[in-house]
């Protein structure tokens, strides 16, 4: 496995050493509120790419789990997280819950904190979750030997809320048709947002973003952006507020890579939103648009923009409002009532005008491959080309995926090239 991620540098995202006196926290499910661990002055970080399955891991954890779950816990066996002070994982599936009874045996350092996360949505569900989260903050207080006040989340709800009008911002622009972002550039943005400090992203975006401007022109009405139709927590002028000016005193900052590298010629193929379980988004961009031609305008990845799609309301009691938040974002396929979940892809299709909806999921992930049949119903019955791809963590799982992907693409954009003519006709 080892030699498997050396292989593939994008896959993996190694967790970086803290500064003196900061201690980092790795987390693995969409449903670890980052708000609470920043307001714990912690900073966090996810297990990000970890896709794999090695002898270790195959020697402790059944082998019908994902390779995600293998690949997390072969990183840890191997001693690649010893520089964070914990790690936390939900109990969002068997495999999560495995891996968490794993570790605990076999992983010396460092310690797993588990969560529960709730299946349904309701006013007891709330309840529930916010004793989880209230049960969270006791750890990370002794973790760290300070108090977290309402004053500490109401800053960390700041700077989250504005990490995710910046990674909209982003988004918007990779749906454009004309002067966009690939969706393999958005990516390498994401996996920032994931696994970088905060401050540093929206310093980062702020310069890219008045780059964009200035080059492209504004984006939308006057350059301004909002959350998606029926996610959005703004009211009209809220939503209304230009995005990229940093409002938290970020720095300027500078970007890492030149903006000519950042920004790569947008892709000219067919439009395509990409959906799925947890999955590594750059190398699944990268091979989509440069081996198989589409260009990637929207994903509903939990390791995507799914995670950032709904702000925390800025109400007086923050930890509910958090808890809240992380209840009502765009669903999971976890959630007991599926229906949402559907309807998020397909208003994503709607929202960027796609061609088409790749589906790609890891080999053993029940939670998602469950939802497939009512999935592919619903996007028959809306008249959009759907493909569903299996990988299962090796090298040629993704050969085999990159063979369909561009027979798909092919399909699509005959059938996009057909539909011109005939309105031009």
């Amino acid at each position: 496995m080892k030699k498997a991620m050396e292989s593939f540098p994008l896959w993996v995202a190694r967790p970086k050493e803290p500064s003196p006196g900061t201690l980092a926290v790795g987390w693995v499910c969409s449903a670890v509120p980052e708000e609470i661990l920043i307001a714990a002055g912690v900073v966090p970080q996810r297990l990000y790419g970890y896709e794999a399955r090695g002898e270790e891991s195959e020697a402790v954890l059944p082998t019908t789990f994902c390779a995600y779950a293998h690949g997390v816990l072969q990183a840890a066996l191997r001693g690649e997280f010893v520089s964070l002070a914990a790690v936390i994982l939900v109990n969002s599936c068997d495999a999560m819950r495995r891996l968490a009874d794993v570790w605990e045996r076999h992983v010396t350092a460092p310690p797993v904190y588990r969560m529960d996360f709730p299946f349904r949505f309701s006013s007891a569900a709330e309840d529930y979750w916010v004793g989880v989260l209230k049960k969270l903050l006791a750890f990370l207080e002794d973790l760290t030997k300070r108090r977290v006040t309402d004053r500490d989340l109401r800053k960390a709800i700041a700077l989250m809320n504005e990490t995710r009008r910046r990674v909209w911002a982003l988004d918007q622009w990779r749906a454009k048709s004309t002067c966009g972002m690939s969706g393999k550039v958005y990516a390498q943005w994401l996996v920032k947002a994931f696994v970088e400090d905060k401050a540093t992203f929206l310093a980062q975006t702020e310069s890219v973003l008045q780059h964009r401007d200035t080059t492209c022109g504004r984006a939308g009405k006057g350059g301004l952006i909002s959350l998606p139709a029926g996610k959005t927590l703004l009211s009209e002028e809220e939503a209304s507020l230009r995005v990229f000016p940093s409002v938290l005193g970020a720095g300027s900052g500078t970007i890492n890579n030149s903006h000519d590298e950042l920004e790569s010629e947008c892709p000219k193929g067919p439009r395509v939103v990409l959906g799925g379980c947890a999955a590594e988004l750059q190398h699944l961009a990268d091979i989509m648009e440069t081996k198989c031609g589409a260009h990637v305008v929207a994903d509903t990845l939990c390791t995507g923009t799914r995670h950032f799609d709904t702000l925390v309301p800025e109400t007086e009691d923050p930890l509910r409002a958090i808890a809240w938040r992380y209840l009502h974002r765009a669903p999971c396929a976890r959630r007991i009532d599926g229906s949402d979940f559907v309807d998020h892809i397909r208003r994503r299709v709607a929202q960027t005008q796609a061609d088409g909806v790749v589906f790609a999921t890891l080999k053993f992930c029940d939670m998602v491959r469950w939802r497939l049949h009512g999935l592919a119903e619903a996007m028959a019955q809306e008249n959009i080309p759907f493909l569903h791809v299996e990988r299962d963590g090796s090298a040629a799982s993704w050969g085999q995926m990159e063979t369909r992907v561009q027979a798909f693409v092919e399909v699509i954009g005959k059938r996009r090239c057909a539909g011109k003519s005939a309105k031009d006709a």
